[in-house]
């Protein structure tokens, strides 16, 4: 009896993890590799700060030492809100907002104000374009409470939480209706951009990021006042990169003749399209320069944005 008990509990094991991996498969803004590189690189900043803006120093020393003994766990954690995507339904419209469906660049027809924005639009509309840039600037607020009550549960997850949506707003492609290319007859590019070149630009080393400059950068910043409008400069940032990555892909796939463009894959029921390793190293050297610039970006803005929180956590004392 104990005997086909055990075996149970290890089939009913088996099962949850095959289930767990396929999951893990089907969702990965910037690659698990991606989010977690900018978390780690932000850790890093802040950790060889010498000081940052007014901030007492025994409040500096308190975040490096929290961040240092409790890294891997946030580097960990930062892929998390795309984990929980597949029973929560509604945080799937926390990473990403479709701003282009707001008129014409800069969008001013979208008030920056959520309760302005679902006042004009409909609450149905707002959340189905996406709320990206509100969600940084609620889980700034909510990371600087859990600071003042020293929660570390609730710290650890705002620390890595706020990482994810961070990362997500410099992905150009999920600022976008085309996220996926579907209007430009280039699906799947989504995956190739953010996942697939990604680690093809780690895998062979071409993402240095050189911590003593970043960390003169950050220096460089303030503590964040309006992090709404903090957000959405974020978005309209990546915005400007969409065409790029669209072109490099036309340009990579006029190169390659069809046949050996990619190779059908059929798994799991579905059809997946693997891209050969030309197509990705033409996609990097026309898009290297540019994932760079996101990543560093995203670790030195999430940085400043834990920073801000820690800042503004006496406000709750």
């Amino acid at each position: 009896m104990n005997k086909i008990k055990n075996l149970f509990r290890f089939l009913f094991l088996l099962a949850f993890l095959v289930l767990l991996i396929l999951r893990l498969e089907d969702a990965q803004p910037w690659g698990f590799e991606g989010h977690k590189k900018i978390t780690e690189v932000a850790i890093d900043l802040i950790l060889n700060l010498d000081k940052f803006n007014k901030i007492e120093q025994s409040k500096l020393d308190f975040l490096k030492k929290f961040l240092s003994e409790n890294k891997n766990i946030i580097i960990e954690r930062c892929i998390e809100p795309d984990m929980v995507r597949s029973e929560d339904k509604d945080e799937q419209y926390n990473h990403f907002i479709d701003i282009d469906r707001y008129g014409a660049y800069p969008f001013n027809e979208l008030p920056r104000d959520k309760k302005v924005a679902i006042e004009k639009f409909g609450f149905e509309t707002v959340q189905k374009n996406g709320f990206l840039p509100w969600r940084i600037s609620d889980f700034t607020d909510s990371l600087a409470y859990s600071i003042s009550k020293d929660d570390k549960e609730k710290m650890l997850k705002y620390f890595s939480w706020l990482a994810h949506y961070v990362e997500d707003a410099h992905q150009p492609l999920h600022v976008t209706e085309n996220y996926d290319g579907q209007l430009t007859n280039q699906p799947g590019i989504h995956s190739r951009f953010e996942t697939e070149l990604v680690k093809y630009l780690m895998r062979n080393d071409e993402l240095k990021f050189d911590i003593k400059r970043l960390k003169n950068e950050l220096q460089r910043n303030s503590i964040v006042g309006d992090r709404v409008n903090f957000a959405f400069g974020i978005v309209l940032e990546s915005y400007k990169f969409i065409n790029d990555i669209l072109n490099a892909d036309n340009y990579a796939k006029s190169l390659i003749p069809p046949e050996k463009l990619y190779r059908v894959e059929k798994r799991d029921g579905r059809t997946r399209y693997i891209y050969s390793e030309e197509y990705y190293s033409i996609m990097a050297g026309k898009l290297k320069d540019l994932v760079y610039d996101r990543m560093t970006r995203a670790s030195i803005r999430l940085a400043t944005l834990w920073l801000t929180a820690l800042a503004e956590s006496s406000n709750y004392k």
